[in-house]
């Protein structure tokens, strides 16, 4: 699947960011960069990245951003 996230124009972090928050769910910035293996702060980036494309979700409670992605089949 990360290749056909790459032939969509992911880069291969932003590919790895959105498939380990598929597999999670929803999930703060921790446990994704923990679940794709990147720093907190690059995966940060990453995800306000994803969001401006509509690709990723945010939903912020209590001042905690949570995110989730949009489901493939709508990529």
């Amino acid at each position: 699947m990360k290749e056909q996230l790459e032939k969509l124009g992911f880069s291969s972090k932003e590919a790895d960011v959105y498939l380990a928050l598929l597999e999670l769910g929803t999930a703060v910035v921790s446990d994704v960069a923990k679940k794709a293996s990147i720093n907190r702060s690059t995966t940060y980036i990453i995800l306000d990245s994803l969001a401006e494309k509509g690709f990723v979700s945010i939903l912020e409670k209590q001042n905690i951003k949570f995110f989730f992605a949009t489901p493939p089949e709508r990529l």
